[in-house]
Formats: C-alpha cells, structure tokens, sequence
C-alpha cells in the first residue's frame, strides 16, 4: 500500500512534534542553534532556555540569520518562531531605529540588521514580541510581532568558549555525541561540537569515550585519539586514518596544513592562534586554556562571555544638570545654552572671549553681562554706552565743559581752580585773595525762600461781605489823601512865611550879598538876631 504525499507530510509533522527538540541542532564556530517543536509564550519558552543554559536567539546579522534560517528550514512549513526581541509595556515603538525600540533579551547591543514583513504595531501600553517564519518557499526568514502572551515555536542559541572538531575514527566504527544543551545524542555529521559535549565511539565490541574540554590553550577532545584504532588496521586509505587535515605513510601519521597545530590526541588540528576562528565580537586575547574576549571602552562583556553589551554611561551623570544621550560604546552630552560639550561633559562658554560689549563685559555660567565705564551711562542691556553730560548738573562753581566719559571745570577772571577740582578760589596775591580769610570758594548754597500761602478761611466769602470790604478801603483812602494835602499845605506855607521875614530883616541891615535866604530845618535853635514872631 502506497501513502499519499500529504499523508506522509502529516505523518512527518507527527514525528517531529513528539519531540521538544529538533534530532540535528546546527554549531557554529560560535554558537549552537536549536529549534524547538512546543508552542508556548514568550516568557516560558525564554525560561526554557535560560535553564538549558542559552537563551532565546538573536539575529543581528547575515550569519545569525543564516544560521537560523537554516535551523528553521528544516521544519516543514510556515510556523513561527519566538526569537529573544521584546518591547517592553511601557516603552514606545520607535519608527526611527532598526530594531523599532525592541531589545534583546539576552542583552546584546542593538544591530542595525532587521528583516521586518510589517511594521509592528505603534502602541506603549502591552508587551510586544517578535516571531520569525518564512512567509513563502526559498526565502529568508522575516519578522512579525505580536502579543507575548501568544504561544509559538521558538529557537534557542548556545554560545559556548570554544568548539571542537569532528573526531576522526582510526577503524571501522561509529560516534555518538550528545551535546550540553540535550539529553539526546546526535549521530549526524558536524564541523562543530560544543565545550562540554560528551562523544561516545562503538569499535566493534569495544567503546571509546572523548569530552571536549580545554587543552593547554585551546579546547580539545580528551583523551586523544582517534577512536578505534589499531597498529595493525590503521592506514591512511581508511577515513583519511583518522586524520583532520593530512594523513602520512606508513603508519598513518596525521600532520595539519599551515596555520595549525596537531592536537594532543594527534589527529585533529587547532589554529596556532586560538583567535584565529574569530570567537569574540570585539577583541580576542590568547589565555593559557584558549582564548579571552575584550571589550574597548565602554562596554563590557554580555552574559554568553562573548559579546561586548554597551554600558549606559548616563547613568552615572556625566554630564551634570544636562541632557545626556547614551551611544554606543560611549555617550554625547546635550549642553543647555551658554555651555559647549568639551572633554566628556559641558564646560560654560566664554561670550566675552568674543568682544560683545563696547566697553566692559563680565562672563557668568551660561551667559555673560555688558558695562561701562564711569561716565558712561548702559543702553540696551549694555551694548550701548552713552557719554553723561556731567555738566547738566552743576558740578563746578564756574564754567564746566564735558569730556567724553567726565568733565573739565574752569574759573572765570583772577580765580583759580581749588584742589577739589570743583571750587573757585583767588589767585595768590590779589586784592581778594587778601581780603577772603580762606582760600577756598565754595559754590554758595541755594537759598531756599518759603512762602507760605495764607490759609483759606473756612467761611464762605460772600458777594456782600467782598462789597463790604471794598467799601472800607474806599473810606480810608479818602480819608488819607485830604490829610496828607493839608499837611504838606502847612508846610510849605509855614516855609513861604519864614523866608519873607528873613528877606525883610536882611533889607534893613543891609548885611546880605545875595539874594538867598537861610531856613532852618527846625531842628535846631533860632539866631539872636531873628525875632521870633509871636
């Protein structure tokens, strides 16, 4: 009986879902991929291989997507399956960047590889995580997102501290090798074999048994081999005798091509330099037991030992009170205005380095301030300085002409300028100078006049009242004026009478010369020869 093509399609589905793990898991000279037939979420098939000792895979470039790609080729059809790149609740898909804001799980540095089919959904508010699949025959893997709490197939990755080779049989045999990350064994054909696998080699009625462990400077099988081999049947025509890279006659000795060494177990062959595979993503260092990874400044080594994770250099506040952006390897600051970044961190600007001010300029954190000079008065924040005409405030006792920036007093006539600068004094030895008890002139005070205005009486002034007043006035005018007539009426009568005697008595003695008359003042006594009438 004959079964159907889709039949066997299903049958085949069967066989591989009853297992957890695929039967033949792909090594790397770096790492080991498996895929795994178990839908489940996110977080739980991260656990899984967290506890196997990997973790959920990353793709950050051609060769992981080749890897992987080649893992999942192997499954028929177009399941999908969960890699380690989360967005968590809380943080917001970022159009801008490669891997839209997602992160890897494991902690490796962010990539610029990605191969989205879509762009993931634009939401802050649930976690979001990313599956691979082919989306048709012959192509590469791409990326979706999705909920977490989905359930999916998912791959592991194993990064491991070395890798070695295929043993080589020295006899008819065969080799089982059962890697750390499973319990099953693995007969299929390998390049790489992870540190820690266990091979396991049937001659015949005899067993052989290796690890793959570190051997001086490199990772080795121990003990040597090659398994199942014999003085009397080893020879090259058998599998190469056993030998990695050349087999030699008689005898079948094994020796290696330029650029490696022979092993201990005198089959295989290791690079000369244990970084010649390339392990470390950054930095290679030979170590006595194989190799060492490095990172350069600013990172550090990521949990696989292997990759170099970026250190948040923000964290620790380098910059201060100002804005921090975390690079790759390294971290820029972002000053506030008035600083520049210099040396790692923002150091003020100095604005009057620059000349900005006509006359002086002070430099303060972040910013900077005009002045002028005395005798200068600010305009415009400073930027503008206008001379201050000193003399429109009477500073000197005589004349005062402005200077830019001060003033110049002068005196006028035979004074000279005191030693204040200001007064006006006499020069020596003249009449002034003389009659001043001191040599300083002062500018006189101002005096100050008050005038009081009389105070307004309360009581209203009436019409009446002002009629009444002008009514008084009247009457006391007409009452001086006559008097004062009559007065001066008297007077010069009283005048006239005493020159017509004077004039009489002179006629009579004959004793005048001229025509004049004395008239007494009245103040004083009569003369005794003037009869005084009675």
């Amino acid at each position: 009986m004959s079964l159907s093509p889709v039949l066997l399609l299903l049958l085949l589905d069967l066989l591989v879902a009853a297992s957890d793990v695929l039967p033949q898991p792909l090594c790397t000279s770096k790492a080991c991929f498996t895929a795994h037939l178990e839908r489940t979420t996110f977080q739980d098939a991260q656990d899984k291989c967290t506890y196997n000792g990997g973790s959920l895979t990353t793709v950050t470039d051609e060769e992981e997507a080749a890897s992987v790609g080649s893992v999942v080729s192997r499954v028929a059809g177009r399941d999908a399956f969960w890699i380690g790149l989360r967005l968590q609740k809380g943080t917001c898909a970022a159009a801008g960047t490669a891997l839209r804001g997602f992160e890897w799980t494991s902690g490796v540095e962010a990539s610029p590889y990605s191969n989205w089919d879509r762009e993931p959904a634009s939401t802050c508010t649930e976690d979001r995580c990313v599956a691979v699949r082919h989306v048709a025959p012959g192509r590469d893997l791409k990326w979706t997102d999705a909920s977490c709490r989905g359930v999916n197939f998912y791959l592991c990755k194993f990064p491991f501290a070395g890798m070695c080779g295929p043993l080589r049989l020295g006899g008819p045999g065969r080799i089982s090798y059962t890697v750390p990350f499973s319990d099953v064994p693995f007969g299929h054909h390998s390049d790489f074999w992870p540190y820690g696998t266990f091979a396991l080699a049937t001659c015949g009625d005899q067993v052989a048994r290796a690890i793959c462990t570190k051997q001086n400077h490199t990772v080795a099988w121990a003990p040597p081999g090659p398994p199942c081999a014999s003085s009397r049947e080893r020879s090259c025509e058998y599998e190469n005798g056993g030998c990695e890279h050349v087999c030699a006659e008689p005898g079948a000795r094994c020796a290696c091509r330029d650029g490696y060494e022979l092993g201990e177990d005198e089959a295989s062959c290791a690079p000369t330099d244990p970084c010649h595979a390339v392990p470390c993503s950054h930095e290679c260092v030979a170590a006595p037991h194989g190799y060492a990874c490095t990172c350069p400044r600013g990172l550090h080594l990521g949990p696989d030992r292997r990759h170099c994770v970026d250190v948040d250099e923000c964290l620790l506040r380098p910059c201060g009170e100002h804005a921090c952006h975390n690079t790759p390897g390294s971290y820029r600051c972002r000053c506030n205005q008035g600083f520049q970044a210099a040396e790692g961190r923002c150091q003020d600007v100095d604005e009057c380095a620059g000349s900005p001010c006509p006359q002086g300029c002070v430099n303060s954190p972040g910013s900077f301030s005009c002045e002028c000079f005395p005798g200068y008065s600010s305009k415009r924040d400073g930027r503008v300085c206008e001379d201050v005409d000193e003399c429109l405030d009477g500073r000197c006792v005589g004349r005062c002409v402005n200077t830019p920036g001060g003033f110049r007093c002068s005196c006028p006539g035979n004074l000279q300028l005191a030693d204040d600068g200001v007064s006006c004094v006499p020069e020596a030895g003249s009449v002034e100078a003389q009659a001043t008890p001191t040599a300083s002139v002062t500018r006189p005070a101002t005096p100050t006049t008050s005038v009081t205005r009389p105070a307004t009486p309360t009581t209203p002034v009436t019409r009446k009242s002002r009629a009444a007043g002008s009514g008084v006035t009247v009457f006391v005018l007409a009452s001086v004026i006559p008097l004062s007539l009559l007065v001066c009426v008297s007077v010069a009568a009283v005048a006239a009478y005493r020159c017509s005697r004077g004039r009489s008595a002179s006629r009579k003695k004959g004793a005048t010369v001229d025509s004049y008359c004395w008239v007494s003042s009245g103040a004083g006594t009569w003369p005794d020869n003037v009869e005084v009438p009675k």
